[in-house]
Protein backbone atom coordinates (compact mmCIF):
# COMPACT_ATOMS: atom_id res chain seq x y z
CA UNK A 1 0.00 0.00 0.00
CA UNK A 2 2.98 2.25 -0.49
CA UNK A 3 1.37 3.71 -3.62
CA UNK A 4 -1.75 4.59 -1.64
CA UNK A 5 0.41 6.59 0.77
CA UNK A 6 1.95 8.44 -2.18
CA UNK A 7 -1.50 9.39 -3.46
CA UNK A 8 -2.77 10.80 -0.16
CA UNK A 9 -2.45 14.33 -1.57
CA UNK A 10 -5.09 13.53 -4.22
CA UNK A 11 -8.53 14.82 -3.25
CA UNK A 12 -10.28 11.84 -4.85
CA UNK A 13 -8.10 8.79 -5.51
CA UNK A 14 -10.84 7.16 -7.58
CA UNK A 15 -11.04 10.21 -9.85
CA UNK A 16 -7.25 10.26 -10.13
CA UNK A 17 -7.11 6.60 -11.16
CA UNK A 18 -9.95 7.11 -13.62
CA UNK A 19 -8.64 10.25 -15.31
CA UNK A 20 -4.86 9.79 -15.03
CA UNK A 21 -5.01 6.07 -15.69
CA UNK A 22 -7.95 4.71 -17.62
CA UNK A 23 -8.94 7.83 -19.58
CA UNK A 24 -5.36 8.88 -20.27
CA UNK A 25 -4.69 5.47 -21.85
CA UNK A 26 -8.03 4.83 -23.55
CA UNK A 27 -8.66 8.35 -24.84
CA UNK A 28 -5.37 9.62 -26.21
CA UNK A 29 -7.10 12.67 -27.66
CA UNK A 30 -7.89 14.16 -24.23
CA UNK A 31 -5.73 16.54 -22.21
CA UNK A 32 -4.31 13.91 -19.85
CA UNK A 33 -2.43 11.66 -22.25
CA UNK A 34 -0.09 8.83 -21.31
CA UNK A 35 2.95 8.47 -23.52
CA UNK A 36 3.81 4.76 -23.73
CA UNK A 37 7.38 5.68 -24.68
CA UNK A 38 7.89 7.86 -21.60
CA UNK A 39 9.40 5.84 -18.79
CA UNK A 40 7.91 8.24 -16.22
CA UNK A 41 4.36 7.56 -17.48
CA UNK A 42 4.90 3.81 -17.68
CA UNK A 43 6.35 3.70 -14.17
CA UNK A 44 3.36 5.62 -12.79
CA UNK A 45 0.90 3.26 -14.48
CA UNK A 46 2.81 0.22 -13.19
CA UNK A 47 2.76 1.68 -9.67
CA UNK A 48 -1.00 2.28 -9.90
CA UNK A 49 -1.79 -1.21 -11.26
CA UNK A 50 -1.59 -3.00 -7.89
CA UNK A 51 -3.85 -0.41 -6.30
CA UNK A 52 -6.36 -0.68 -9.15
CA UNK A 53 -6.47 -4.47 -8.85
CA UNK A 54 -6.99 -4.31 -5.09
CA UNK A 55 -9.77 -1.73 -5.38
CA UNK A 56 -11.46 -3.77 -8.12
CA UNK A 57 -11.37 -6.89 -5.93
CA UNK A 58 -12.95 -4.99 -3.03
CA UNK A 59 -15.64 -3.52 -5.28
CA UNK A 60 -16.51 -6.88 -6.86
CA UNK A 61 -16.64 -8.57 -3.47
CA UNK A 62 -18.48 -5.92 -1.46
CA UNK A 63 -20.74 -4.27 -4.03
CA UNK A 64 -21.55 -7.21 -6.30
CA UNK A 65 -21.37 -9.98 -3.69
CA UNK A 66 -18.88 -12.10 -5.61
CA UNK A 67 -16.54 -13.76 -3.11
CA UNK A 68 -12.79 -13.49 -3.50
CA UNK A 69 -10.87 -16.70 -4.13
CA UNK A 70 -9.94 -16.98 -0.46
CA UNK A 71 -13.52 -16.27 0.68
CA UNK A 72 -14.86 -18.89 -1.75
CA UNK A 73 -12.48 -21.65 -0.65
CA UNK A 74 -12.97 -20.76 3.02
CA UNK A 75 -16.74 -21.10 2.61
CA UNK A 76 -16.27 -24.48 0.93
CA UNK A 77 -14.05 -25.74 3.75
CA UNK A 78 -16.47 -24.57 6.41
CA UNK A 79 -19.56 -26.04 4.70
CA UNK A 80 -17.83 -29.35 3.91
CA UNK A 81 -20.13 -29.72 0.90
CA UNK A 82 -18.71 -29.51 -2.60
CA UNK A 83 -21.06 -27.70 -5.01
CA UNK A 84 -21.91 -29.79 -8.07
CA UNK A 85 -20.56 -27.00 -10.31
CA UNK A 86 -17.08 -27.67 -8.88
CA UNK A 87 -17.14 -31.42 -9.43
CA UNK A 88 -16.42 -32.74 -12.90
CA UNK A 89 -16.82 -36.41 -13.74
CA UNK A 90 -13.53 -38.17 -14.42
CA UNK A 91 -15.05 -39.96 -17.39
CA UNK A 92 -17.43 -38.21 -19.71
CA UNK A 93 -20.81 -39.86 -20.09
CA UNK A 94 -21.54 -41.30 -23.53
Amino acid sequence: MERLQQLVHEADIGAYLYHQGRCAVAHAFSLDVVDPDASEDMRRLEDDLFLIKELAEILISKEFGVPTDSEFWLSLRSSRVMPTECVKPLVEEQ
